[in-house]
């Protein structure tokens, strides 16, 4: 999701009919964008290594740091409810943990 956000360029919504708003330029609905992509990349790679982590059984706390970091991403819901079923797998396997 990040990636398509970073590939997003503004003359692509006005071609598809996306009108901005009068007080809006479009660089900073490309700053934006850009932010959002980032953050949506920056969340995704903190959940992946909590998932190495929580498959490795190892820190437990690193494993929910990034269930939590999964919730926050966007991912089309799906990817968020799949953080939230990973997160509720990590408490019950809390013993399991190093």
């Amino acid at each position: 999701m990040g990636a398509f956000y970073f590939a997003l360029d503004t003359s692509d919504l006005t071609d598809s009919g996306v009108t901005l708003p009068p007080d809006t330029s479009e660089e900073d609905l490309q700053s934006v964008v850009a932010v959002c992509g980032s953050l949506c990349v920056i969340f995704g790679a903190i959940a992946a290594i909590g998932g190495i982590f929580g498959i490795r059984r190892q820190h437990f706390t690193i494993a929910v740091i990034g269930g939590i970091f999964g919730l926050l991403g966007l991912g089309f819901l799906f990817g968020s409810l799949l953080a939230l079923i990973g997160l509720l797998l990590l408490v019950v396997a809390r013993k399991e943990f190093d």
